[in-house]
C-alpha cells in the first residue's frame, strides 16, 4: 500500500478529507495542501495526525519539511501544543528541507547556527 493510500486510510474520518478517495483517482496532494491539513490538525490538537502528515511528506518534500521545522525552531513564531521548541529537531527538519532544495531552510539553518 502506498504512503498516500495509508494516509487516506488513516484520515478517512477527518472532515476536511472526506474527498480523499476522489484524490486517489487524480493526483497526490501538493505540499501546500499537506501543510494546510497538518497545520489544521495541530490547531485542533490532533497531534498524531499532524505529526504523521508532516513527517511522512516532509521526508520527500522540502516545503513540508521546512514548515515542520518552523514549529521546532526557537527563532520562529510558529507554535503549537503538539511540538516544543527544540533546536536539534529544527536543524534536522531544516537540513532535510535544504537537501530537498528549499532555500528558506538554508537561511533558517544559518540563523540557528549563529
Amino acid at each position: 500500500m502506498s504512503c498516500y493510500l495509508r494516509l487516506c486510510y488513516l484520515i478517512e474520518s477527518y472532515p476536511q478529507l472526506q474527498h480523499c478517495h476522489l484524490l486517489l483517482n487524480y493526483h497526490l496532494p501538493d505540499s501546500a495542501t499537506v501543510s494546510a491539513f497538518a497545520k489544521d490538525a495541530f490547531s485542533k490538537d490532533k497531534c498524531d495526525l499532524g505529526k504523521r502528515l508532516f513527517s511522512s511528506y516532509g521526508r520527500k518534500d522540502g516545503t513540508v519539511a521546512y514548515t515542520y521545522g518552523q514549529y521546532f525552531d526557537p527563532n520562529s513564531q510558529e507554535t503549537t501544543s503538539c511540538a516544543s521548541k527544540d533546536k536539534n529537531q529544527a536543524v534536522y527538519w531544516y537540513e532535510k528541507a535544504a537537501q530537498l532544495g528549499n532555500d528558506n531552510a538554508k537561511s533558517a539553518l544559518s540563523a540557528l547556527k549563529n
